[in-house]
């Protein structure tokens, strides 16, 4: 009786390797399997969502992009979630889809700074642009300015995020910060026309109107910006004129 009870053990201990055997020969490469499935149909739906976008059917875009999500959480989706809800007119949910590309990013806060023109540093800091323009039409002026700040983190010399954080100072009446803000943008690109059109703006709200003309001036040959500031240089030299 003690020796069949040993040759039971036995048989049951060479059956457990045998399923351990089993389990590393083929439940292991299924592994790999499921992950290059997912891959696949992630990539499909991504690919999906890409098509919609580009034709403008941006609630269809959003469902592939969510549905890509169920089986691989890759950053870029949430940008272009962020941008395909920005784009029907959903600024909280696009704002949601920002922050959590933001956040994933985070991780990489360090490679970023020592590679500002690297691919994820420019998706992350234009990312930021993206956010804090939703939040500035939201008038949402601290929100903006931690944003920008955070994005300067990475690269202190990016323009756009210096332009918006002017912007938003200027918004919140904060003019010597404002003007320290776009001065050291214009010391960087001098050829950007918003640039020039944030100068301008933060100048009228100084009551300098002489200053935000040339600024105007500047940008009034612009294909995008020439409505804008032609009606800002008839303003400003109404203003002018009538100045006490």
């Amino acid at each position: 009786m003690e020796r069949k009870g040993l040759l039971i053990v036995s048989v049951g201990l060479m059956l457990v390797s045998l399923l351990a055997l089993i389990g590393f020969f083929v439940l292991s490469p299924m592994s790999h399997s499921n992950a290059a499935y997912n891959k696949a149909k992630a990539q499909y739906y991504i690919k999906q969502g890409n098509a919609y976008f580009h034709d403008g059917l941006y609630a269809k875009a959003i469902q592939e992009y969510e549905n890509s999500l169920k089986f691989v959480h890759q950053i870029d989706v949430y940008r272009w979630l962020g941008h395909a809800y920005y784009k029907i007119g959903d600024s909280k949910n696009a704002e949601i889809q920002y922050q959590k590309f933001i956040d994933m990013a985070q991780g990489s806060k360090e490679a970023m700074r020592a590679s500002p023109g690297g691919v994820l540093a420019t998706n992350t800091l234009s990312t930021y642009v993206y956010l804090a323009h939703s939040y500035s039409q939201e008038r949402n002026y601290d929100k903006v300015i931690a944003l920008c700040n955070e994005g300067l983190g990475i690269n202190p010399n990016h323009v756009l995020l210096l332009n918006n954080l002017a912007d938003a100072y200027m918004n919140k009446g904060l003019y010597s910060e404002a003007i320290a803000a776009i001065e050291k943008a214009l010391a960087i690109d001098q050829n950007l026309a918003i640039v020039h059109s944030t100068y301008g703006e933060i100048y009228e709200k100084m009551g300098d109107y002489t200053k935000a003309l040339g600024e105007f001036e500047k940008i009034k040959n612009d294909p995008e910006f020439r409505n804008y500031a032609n009606t800002k240089i008839s303003k400003m030299n109404e203003f002018i004129k009538n100045k006490p």
